[in-house]
């Protein structure tokens, strides 16, 4: 995913109530942006972004940047991106519990409904239609029971905020530059189905091998549990993810996370499965956050082991980046007992990191030009007993890159 999409979709999430935190993917996610993090690859990219309309969420972006194939041509992309947030009031009806014949009390402070727990913090105020109609419904029902003759006043009416038929729509194209105009195509659309239930679609297309590829996953999540069903075209697989909250303390700033996944290829009989959980509590002498991760593979015997102190780690600011810290991620193969360890620091724009075993050097940095201007530029370098001997340090890196983006 690339920082743009990435920006738009944090974007989304906020405005449809959805934590993106509180996902399976989002625990391999981190660690990624914190050790494998993605570094301009070509020596200079131009990218523009800019909202294409005041009053609607419609974006663009254009990138160009020098080709890597030896004809030198240029290459680069067009996204767009645009989402509508349809925001409603449902109101649902439940059997009133505290129904005593005629004297009904409700004890409201002891008995909670689910669905408002989780609906507490929306605080927005209603329009008047839908007060006139949420009005009109409830004295209608109460009038005329609904022609089910039962006794009015044995429901509550709860009122709820949805985000049912809210969409997010991507499409990038990529032109590769060489002599065969090679382009791919990708795309991504999401669909609220309701205030915790959401279908997202990925898709890829390729003009030399006239091929598609898509992913269709559907989505769950509520305060304590979150659920994925997904099904891939390429390998035909089918999958399933599960994260829940099995501790969880806001007060002690403490949370546990259990979650598990499995995979199954029709194609390959490829199967896949892998259990992880995730601490993060705050520390009591340095007032740090902390974050504990393990992820197991049985079938493969991979077990990856990830420890940090992080400011602001579940924190996401496409701008100033205020993530500040240090990270360090192991990973060992029980059956042939080879390892990596990879250790990142990030202070806020700035990110370190180093590969021990293959001896690799990986940083990046932003600079915040102006409020619409910021400037990018990374490399890969190989740590090696060459490398003090060296005059040119540019004999030493693998990679290596140059951004100024436009934010408009």
């Amino acid at each position: 995913m690339d920082s743009y999409l990435e920006d738009i979709l944090f974007l989304y999430n906020r405005d449809t109530h959805w934590d993106e935190t509180f996902t399976y993917s989002y625990i391999i996610k981190t660690t990624n942006d914190l050790i494998r993090f993605n570094i301009p690859s070509t020596p200079f990219k131009l990218s523009l972004s800019a909202k294409t309309t005041e009053n609607s969420n419609t974006f663009s972006n254009f990138d160009i940047f020098k080709s890597q194939f030896k004809n030198q041509q240029l290459q680069g992309h067009i996204s767009y991106i645009i989402y509508n947030v349809n925001e409603s009031i449902e109101v649902l009806k439940q059997k009133n519990r505290h129904n005593n014949n005629n004297n009904n009390i409700m004890n409201q402070d002891s008995d909670i409904n689910p669905i408002i727990k989780i609906n507490q913090s929306f605080k927005k105020s209603l329009h008047i239609n839908d007060y006139i109609k949420n009005f009109s419904d409830y004295y209608k029902d109460l009038l005329i029971g609904n022609q089910n003759n039962e006794v009015p006043n044995s429901y509550d009416y709860l009122r709820t905020k949805s985000y049912k038929n809210s969409r997010f729509l991507y499409g990038k194209m990529l032109f590769t530059g060489d002599n065969t105009g090679r382009s791919i195509t990708s795309g991504m659309y999401i669909k609220q189905l309701s205030l915790n239930t959401r279908l997202m679609m990925k898709f890829q297309s390729d003009s030399t091998t006239q091929s598609l590829h898509s992913t269709s996953s559907l989505q769950f999540q509520n305060a304590n549990k979150f659920m994925e069903l997904t099904y891939n075209t390429t390998e035909t697989l089918i999958g399933f993810k599960l994260l829940k909250k099995l501790w969880n303390n806001p007060i002690e700033k403490s949370c546990f996370k259990l979650g598990f996944e499995v995979w199954h290829g029709f194609k390959n009989f490829t199967p896949h499965s892998s259990i992880s959980f995730q601490y993060d509590t705050v520390s009591s002498q340095q007032g740090k956050p902390l974050n504990f991760s393990m992820d197991i593979n049985p079938l493969l015997g991979h077990l990856i082991v990830t420890f940090g102190m992080w400011e602001n780690l579940h924190h996401y600011d496409s701008i100033h980046r205020k993530r500040s810290g240090m990270f360090s991620h192991f990973f060992l193969n029980v059956y042939s007992l080879k390892s990596k360890l990879n250790i990142g620091y990030q202070y806020k724009q700035l990110k370190v990191a180093v590969n021990f075993t293959d001896r690799y050097l990986r940083f990046k940095h932003g600079l915040q030009l102006s409020d619409k201007f910021t400037l990018s530029f990374g490399a890969v370098m190989q740590l090696d007993s060459d490398l003090l001997n060296n005059i040119n340090p540019l004999d030493n890196m693998l990679n290596y890159g140059l951004e100024l983006k436009y934010i408009g």
